[in-house]
């Protein structure tokens, strides 16, 4: 059985391979992530995606990983549950009015946002006097401009 300490199961098993992996490669310069991939059941693509930060290991890998460091029954628990806790917070969720809602989810404002990506693409606000009271009155916005436009620089 593997002595671990509190401190490397809180951190997750991410942290914990990333540490056995690191020990056993400085200890034997030959041994590779394939051959810790291999020896744990886990696969060599789901491990390392884990140890570079793009994936969390699933609740199977997890379970994977404590079996092959022979971890008892109640630090293999507590390495679960620091999966389950880890994460960032939710997003906050902010309100928006009918109003707002209906005039962003028209189909032509994602197009403008996506030719906003295209390469050479500006953005310009102009607004004629007649619509810009109109629509900040309608919509309680802020700014002046209530029209805009993208154009693309040659």
């Amino acid at each position: 059985m593997r002595n671990t300490n509190s401190g490397e199961l809180k951190a997750g098993p991410e942290a914990l391979a990333r540490k056995v992996l690191a020990e056993r490669c400085q200890a034997n310069p030959a041994y590779s992530l394939r051959s810790f991939a291999k020896q744990s059941g886990i696969s060599v693509t789901v491990l390392s995606l884990v140890l570079s930060g793009k994936r969390k290991f699933s609740k199977q890998a997890t379970e994977r990983l404590a079996d092959h460091l022979s971890l008892d029954p109640e630090a293999s628990l507590s390495l679960l549950r620091s999966r389950q806790t880890r994460g960032p917070a939710p997003a906050a969720r902010t309100e928006i009015s009918l109003d707002l809602f209906e005039l962003i989810s028209d189909w032509f404002h994602y197009g403008i946002l996506s030719a906003l990506e295209l390469p050479r693409a500006k953005f310009e606000a102009k607004c004629s006097p007649g619509t810009s009271a109109s629509a900040r009155c309608r919509l309680s916005w802020p700014w002046t401009a209530s029209c805009a436009s993208v154009s693309w620089v040659k």
